[in-house]
C-alpha cells in the first residue's frame, strides 16, 4: 500500500534547526511546510520553549497541530490555548534549584509553569532571553513558586557548564533528570520525559504510527526525538555525537534543513516508511 502524506508526522527542533542563526524561519522552510500541511501532512514543533516562546511561529505556519513544548513536558494545543497533557517536577526539585543556585551565583535560572515564565535569579543571559524573545515573566523567590513546575532553565556563561553539569551529575538527584539544551543551558526536567517519549505519544493521540513518523534537530535535548522517529534527522551544525545518531543528515539551519527533510522524505522514503536506504547505511550530504 502506498504511503500518503496524510499518514506522516514530521516533528522539528526550533532553534538552529527550524530557525536560522538570525531566529527566522526561512522563505524555502515556509513554502515547504505549507505544502506538507496542504498535503495532508502533520507538522509540529518540539521545542524546549513555553508557550508565549512558541505561539508566534505556529501562527506564522499556520499550525493546525498540537505540539511538543518544555522538551516534552507538555502536549500544548494552540487553536484551543489549552494544555492536552504535562508532566511536573517533583516537589523536591525546589531543593535541588535551591542548592544548584547556592552552589553557582552566576547561574541564572528560569521557571517554566504552565503558560507562565518565572525568573529566580536574572543574569545578562536571562535578560538577553527574556528581551530578545519579548516574553513576559515575573520575578519570584524559589519558596513563593507554585507547585508543579514543567522544566527549570539553568542559563550561564559556556565557560562554566562544565563545571556546573559535573555537580548536577555528581549530587544524583533520585527524581529529575539533567540535560544540555545549548552552550549557556542546562535544564532540570521531570524523570522520564523526553521530545522522543512524547513524540510517540502525541502521535497516538492524532492517530499516527510510529513507523510513520519523522523528526528533526540539532542538540543533546533532541537525542531521543531523533532516535525514537522511524527516520530521524540531524542538521549539519549539529555535534558529532547528534549527527552521529541520525539516520539522515540533513543541510545545517542556515541553508533550508527542514525543506530539505522534508524533500528527502517526499523522494527516498520507502512504502515501510522506518526504511531510509535498503542497506542500513546513514545518508550524509
Amino acid at each position: 500500500m502506498k504511503r500518503k502524506t496524510s499518514d506522516l508526522l514530521f516533528a522539528t527542533d526550533m532553534d538552529d534547526t527550524l530557525l536560522n542563526s538570525k531566529k527566522e524561519i526561512t522563505a524555502e522552510n515556509q513554502r515547504a511546510i505549507a505544502e506538507f500541511i496542504k498535503d495532508g501532512g502533520h507538522f509540529v514543533i518540539a521545542t524546549g520553549r513555553a508557550v508565549p516562546a512558541t505561539e508566534p511561529y505556529v501562527k506564522q505556519l499556520g499550525i493546525r497541530e498540537p505540539c511538543i513544548l518544555y522538551n516534552g513536558a507538555g502536549i500544548y494545543d494552540f487553536e484551543q490555548h489549552r494544555f492536552l497533557w504535562t508532566a511536573s517536577l517533583p516537589e523536591t526539585a525546589r531543593g535541588y534549584l535551591k542548592d544548584i543556585l547556592d552552589m553557582f551565583p552566576a547561574v541564572g535560572a528560569e521557571i517554566l509553569y504552565g503558560d507562565q515564565i518565572y525568573v529566580v535569579r536574572k543574569n545578562k543571559y536571562v535578560s538577553w532571553h527574556v528581551d530578545v524573545e519579548h516574553l513576559e515573566y515575573q520575578e519570584l523567590s524559589p519558596d513563593e513558586l507554585p507547585d508543579g513546575w514543567f522544566k527549570v532553565l539553568f542559563v550561564m556563561d559556556s565557560t562554566l557548564q562544565d563545571e556546573v553539569w559535573q555537580y548536577m551529575q555528581g549530587k544524583a538527584y533520585p527524581d529529575v533528570v539533567f540535560i544540555k539544551s545549548s552552550e549557556i543551558y542546562l535544564e532540570m526536567m521531570p524523570l522520564g520525559v523526553s521530545k522522543g517519549d512524547t513524540l510517540l505519544r502525541l502521535a497516538q493521540l492524532i492517530g499516527v504510527k510510529q513507523e510513520h513518523t519523522a523528526a528533526i534537530g540539532d542538540y543533546n535535548n533532541d537525542i531521543e526525538l531523533i532516535q525514537k522517529a522511524a527516520v530521524g534527522f540531524a542538521v549539519a551544525n549539529a555535534p558529532d555525537e547528534i549527527r552521529q545518531i541520525a539516520d539522515v543528515v540533513a543541510p545545517d539551519c542556515n541553508h533550508d534543513a527542514v525543506a530539505w527533510a522534508l524533500h528527502y522524505i517526499h523522494t527516498n522514503a520507502s512504502e515501510k516508511f522506518g526504511t531510509v536506504s535498503t542497506d542500513g547505511e546513514r545518508n550524509h550530504i
